[in-house]
This record gives structure tokens, sequence and C-alpha cells, in this order.
């Protein structure tokens, strides 16, 4: 299934949320999904070679930029069964500590349409 956001997403704040590709994007992923999955996740290494694995099954990791630094990422794939038809599941999210918290502005971390 392709990517929902097409094209990176600005906020008021100056933040980017935008899809982490390749070893390059998803390594500078791997401190904030080290904090929230620690148990699971050996290094770094494992990391980048395990989320294109999950990707083939329709996992994207959605993060939160600040110029080339990942405040928080989201991990999700769209889903469907019987009792829900078509949804969005949340694996992995949120992270970035404090800092991404107090750079989010008081709706959260997406502008209201």
């Amino acid at each position: 299934m392709p990517d929902q956001i097409t094209a990176p997403v600005t906020l008021p704040n100056g933040i980017v949320l935008r899809h982490a590709h390749g070893p390059e994007e998803l390594t500078a992923c791997f401190p904030v999904i080290s904090q929230l999955r620690p148990p699971h996740l050996k290094g770094v290494e494992e990391w980048v070679e395990r989320a294109p694995e999950m990707a083939t099954d329709g996992y994207r990791v959605l993060a939160a930029w600040e110029d080339d630094q990942v405040l928080a990422i989201a991990g999700y794939r769209v889903m469907e069964n019987l009792i829900h038809d078509h949804f969005l599941y949340r694996g992995s999210g949120d992270g970035g500590g404090r800092r991404w918290w107090r750079r989010r502005g008081p709706h959260g971390s997406c502008p209201r349409s």
C-alpha cells in the first residue's frame, strides 16, 4: 500500500512530518525507536534491516523531523479485517522526550483541518 502522506507536511512550528525511507533515515530514527522498543532491538543494524522487511507487509515509519534530527515517530500499517474493515494500526509511536512535547504546541502534533 502506498504512503498516504505523499509530500512532507510542515507544521507551524517548523517541524516536518514525513516518512523515513532508506538506511540513513532509518538510522536517524533509531534513538527514538530504541526508547520505545528497548528489549526488542539489539542495535541500529537490526532496526535498519527489519524496518524494510516489515515494509513489505505495509509497515511505515512517519517521523517528525527538525532539520536532520528525528524528534518522534509513529510506526504504523493500514490493515483490514471483518470486524473493523480498514483501519490504521499504530504499533510504535511517540518518543523523543520533553523536547518533542515542548515543540508540538497546544493542540498536538498535527494541524486541525
